[in-house]
Parts: C-alpha cells; sequence; structure tokens
C-alpha cells in the first residue's frame, strides 16, 4: 500500500483540534494559521501566486502603483505573519518550561533552585551557569577556569 498524503489530513487536523482546545479563540485562530502557513501545499498556492502577480507586473510593465501595491501587501504579510509565529512559538515554550519544571521535581537529586529560572535576573542565570561550567569541569577532570 503506497503511503498518501490525505492518509494524515484527518489526524493532523484532529490533532490540531486536540492541541488548541483549551484556547481562547483569537489564541486558537493565530494557532491554526501557524499551523496551516507551515504545510507544502500552501507553499505551492504562494508560489502560484506570486507567479501570477510577476505576470501581472510584466503585462502592466511593472507600473509604479503596482510596485508599491505588491510591496506594501507582502510586507504587511510578513508583519503579521511573524506576529502569529512568535505567538505561537512562545506558548509552547511556556509549556516546554513548565514540562521541564515538573522534571526538576520529579528528581530528588536536582535543585528546585532551576524551577523558573527563566524569569530569574541574569545575574542568576550568570551564577547557574558558572556553577554547571564548575560541575562539567570536575565530572571531566578539567581544570579549565569559570567565566568571570
Amino acid at each position: 500500500m503506497r503511503f498518501r498524503h490525505r492518509d494524515l489530513e484527518k489526524p493532523l487536523r484532529r490533532h490540531l483540534l486536540h492541541r488548541t482546545e483549551r484556547l481562547t479563540a483569537a489564541s486558537k485562530t493565530l494557532h491554526y494559521v501557524s499551523h496551516y502557513s507551515a504545510q507544502p501545499f500552501v507553499v505551492a498556492v504562494v508560489t502560484a501566486l506570486l507567479a501570477i502577480i510577476f505576470a501581472v507586473g510584466v503585462l502592466t510593465d511593472f507600473a509604479r502603483l503596482w510596485i508599491d501595491a505588491v510591496s506594501l501587501g507582502l510586507s504587511v504579510i510578513t508583519l503579521v505573519l511573524v506576529f502569529i509565529i512568535q505567538h505561537a512559538q512562545a506558548t509552547e515554550n511556556l509549556a516546554t518550561q513548565r514540562k521541564l519544571d515538573e522534571i526538576i521535581k520529579a528528581i530528588p537529586e536536582a535543585s528546585d533552585d532551576l524551577i523558573l529560572l527563566e524569569e530569574a535576573p541574569p545575574e542568576v542565570l550568570l551564577e547557574v551557569e558558572d556553577l554547571h561550567r564548575e560541575v562539567k569541569s570536575e565530572s571531566m577532570g578539567d581544570s579549565s577556569p569559570s567565566r568571570t
């Protein structure tokens, strides 16, 4: 049996619905746009649209109004997509950090001081980094100095 892209379509849609079921309507919409904008068929559609835009440009002899409209349109789309992607990544990053915090809590030898470390001031992050460099050096028998 040959694998087809459509075989994955319904399970992926179900997966996306399950992943976003507890989000607000706005966040859910942003996640959908982020998810679908990364799909291969979108690349094909965008490529076709760019070819059409180029053809219109050729037919209009690349009129100034045409160039301005295309430039503005592409700039707006790019800016909006940047914010959509940032939103989706920030949500996933936050979830990953909470999962890592749970792992730290579950390991008796782990330092609870590392929980919510991403919210600590830069000085604390540097102190933890230096401490980990020292631990690594000791475990490897290396005598390289820590950062000052």
